[in-house]
């Protein structure tokens, strides 16, 4: 509600066609109402993730934004939250990493 993102354009585990195998994405919010135009990619985890388990689900967020061509990759877990501006992205998370997501125009 915060970021007004309408639901309409917020879909929940989204099956993405990897290479090797279906796999989910766990929130996907797209650009428009038609939902053909991913713009972020959410991966949720426990509130008490171990910090390796974070690490690991961030990559899996990027990974996925990486494939459905979204702006944005991010991982939560109860708190804390990690952003990635994809566009800025060059192999270290740390370098593209973002306060937090845009709020919807």
């Amino acid at each position: 509600e915060a970021y007004h993102y309408s639901i309409k354009r917020v879909e929940f585990d989204v099956e993405l066609s990897a290479r090797t195998s279906p796999t989910l994405a766990d929130i996907v919010v797209f650009r428009d109402d038609a939902k053909t135009l991913p713009l972020i990619v959410i991966e949720c985890l426990e509130e008490n993730a171990t910090a390796a388990k974070m690490s690991q689900a961030l990559n899996q967020a990027i990974a996925k934004a990486n494939l459905l061509k979204a702006a944005y990759a991010v991982c939560i877990a109860g708190t804390a939250k990690h952003v990635i501006d994809m566009r800025n992205y060059r192999g270290n998370p740390q370098q593209a990493t973002i306060s937090d997501i845009p709020v919807a125009q």
